[in-house]
């Protein structure tokens, strides 16, 4: 972890930070804010976390340099498998995951069609 110190108006604290794996999707996430998930990403790196990056499928290097992905970040690519379940396989435990499809991360109850089942 990390020493942090900070101020919450009552003199300052220091507080122990753990460090994190927060995991990155490309399309649908990345692709639409490339300057954003860059700094971010940098950010977390800056701080002492582990950023990665896990995709469903292979990136073309060009689409990934043109969207500034990091050349060193660590890309995971869970192909047909559920990302969680992948990483997990592949000895990477995610704390933080940042996609907009939650139902290619893990199971899910209410995002799974295929029981027939409404998710209640």
């Amino acid at each position: 972890g990390q020493t942090v110190f900070r101020d919450q108006g009552k003199g300052t604290q220091q507080i122990e930070e753990e460090e994190m794996t927060i995991a990155f999707d490309i399309d649908g996430v990345w692709s639409e804010a490339p300057a954003f998930w860059s700094a971010v990403f940098n950010l977390a790196e800056i701080h002492g976390h582990n950023p990665v990056i896990v995709t469903g499928r292979s990136q073309p290097k060009e689409k990934l340099r043109s969207l500034g992905v990091p050349e060193f970040a660590p890309i995971f690519i869970s192909a047909c498998q559920l990302k969680e379940d992948f990483c997990r396989q592949n000895g990477l435990n995610v704390d933080v995951w940042i996609d907009n499809e939650p139902g290619t991360i893990q199971r899910c109850k209410i995002l799974d069609t295929s029981t027939g089942d409404d998710g209640l």
